[in-house]
């Protein structure tokens, strides 16, 4: 049981990282977003999951394939992912979900930034039914949606603060740090 937890996180990870971008760029860019608009989010990433898992137990019920073919099809998402061309236009240029130019994400400005990034989920939860995950994997992923998007604007805050801060010396610091960060990891 715990082995099938860990695995359920690791699918809501995966599908929450474009959240937590959306959230770094919010943060970054100054805009906020309300507790509703979050709830909206999660809401249709929960339901976006839920229908592809539907699709997925409705196709096993016909269709016999083993959990094997579902994992296979998690596999090939995750390496179309890796070469997609495309994100979502949201997903890319989540500022534009402020239709009203307020400054604030409201709950109905999310709806289709919930859709944007529900999107994976549509082909992610037919392959994760298909391998055997079970449905309540959906409020895990929807949690991790809310979760990621929430962290990734407290570290936009954050990032913003400190670059704009008076300490003039940080800005030439955080972009040094991010070339070490990247020389180091391209030393492995």
């Amino acid at each position: 049981m715990g082995g099938e937890w860990l695995q359920i996180v690791a699918l809501a990870c995966a599908l929450s990282l474009d959240g937590f971008g959306v959230g770094v760029s919010f943060g970054l860019s100054g805009l906020r977003t309300t507790g509703a608009a979050l709830a909206v989010i999660g809401l249709l990433s929960a339901a976006l999951f839920a229908v592809s898992m539907g699709a997925g137990a409705a196709l096993s019920g016909v269709v016999r394939v083993g959990r094997g073919f579902g994992g296979l099809l998690l596999v090939g998402l995750g390496l179309y992912q890796l070469t997609r061309p495309w994100h979502p236009e949201l997903v890319r240029r989540p500022q534009r979900a402020d239709a009203d130019h307020s400054g604030h994400i409201d709950a109905h400005e999310a709806m289709a930034l919930g859709i944007a990034l529900g999107v994976d989920s549509l082909a992610t939860g037919l392959g994760a039914t298909l391998a055997g995950f079970r449905w309540w994997a959906v409020p895990v992923v929807a949690a991790g949606q809310v979760a990621a998007v929430a962290l990734g604007l407290v570290a936009g805050i954050w990032a913003r603060r400190w670059m704009h801060s008076t300490h003039t010396q940080r800005r030439p610091v955080a972009g040094a740090l991010l070339l070490v960060g990247l020389g180091l990891l391209r030393l492995r």
